[in-house]
């Protein structure tokens, strides 16, 4: 993992999602290698213990998350010192976050609704013109249509970094298969935790996988 010394660099492989301090010491610790790990992401919205503490490792990124802090000054200013002193990169949701502090590298990411005005095409383009390093975007519940925009949205634009794949329990398949055709990172858990996130592949059944190709 990145010191803050250094600019954080994006994932590159399964990203693992902790909301307890036990997910990020197993994370730490030599995994399966035939599992491409590539970095670990912090939800402090989900937090149950103290501060995260993280022990330095070549190759891993950071990802620090906290949905829901609009208008918090606090809580934002929580996040971002976590961010500046694990050398993280910012995941933001500009509907439901507080902007990044000027110089601090993030990803734009948005869970898309039929809601949504602009297109997918056109929240990468958003993005990138933002200053973002990286953007995730979650299509609604798994539908062909959805799945074609999520396996086509990261090569709109081959110089910045995307990840889109669709929500909900039926896009565990499509968070896996979308990794394997070539996007950046993808999302996965260990065991059932974080509860609450659905569609999270575990690190067993990425193996599983792996076994039977």
């Amino acid at each position: 993992m990145t010191s803050s010394t250094d600019r954080p660099s994006l994932p590159a492989g399964w990203v693992v999602v902790a909301d307890r301090q036990s997910i990020v010491d197993q994370i730490q610790r030599p995994l399966r290698p035939e599992i491409q790990l590539g970095g670990v992401e912090i939800r402090l919205d989900l937090w149950r213990d103290g501060p995260p503490i993280l022990v330095p490792q070549e190759g891993l990124s950071v990802l620090v998350t906290d949905r829901g802090g609009l208008q918090q000054t606090e809580r934002t200013a929580t996040r971002n010192q976590l961010c500046q002193k694990l050398g993280a990169i910012l995941d933001v949701d500009p509907t439901t976050d507080e902007p990044p502090p000027a110089g601090q590298p993030w990803i734009y990411s948005c869970h898309r609704t039929v809601e949504n005005q602009i297109s997918a095409q056109q929240q990468v383009s958003e993005a990138r013109q933002m200053g973002a390093i990286g953007a995730k975007i979650v299509m609604p519940r798994a539908s062909e249509e959805n799945r074609q925009i999520a396996l086509e949205l990261p090569r709109f634009d081959p110089q910045f970094p995307v990840v889109c794949f669709c929500a909900g329990l039926q896009g565990t398949d499509d968070r896996m298969l979308a990794l394997e055709l070539g996007q950046p990172w993808g999302y996965a858990k260990l065991d059932q935790y974080p509860e609450g996130i659905a569609g999270l592949p575990t690190l067993d059944q990425i193996y599983q996988r792996l076994q039977r190709h």
